[in-house]
């Protein structure tokens, strides 16, 4: 997973919950705010874009 730097403890959130929510198919989780490395062994990836309301 990728963020923003300000992000990246909302970021760290998600991968706990994802974590505790103990998918059997979930292997692993990288959660970074650095691209090269949130790329890093990636063949395919989803972009999700948000935007918090006003």
């Amino acid at each position: 997973m990728l963020d923003i730097h300000p992000a990246a403890e909302a970021l760290n959130g998600v991968k706990m919950e994802l974590v505790d929510a103990a998918f059997r198919l979930l292997k692993g989780i990288v959660a970074s705010t650095d691209a090269a490395e949130a790329r890093k062994g990636v063949n395919v990836s989803i972009m999700v874009g948000g935007f918090p309301r006003k």
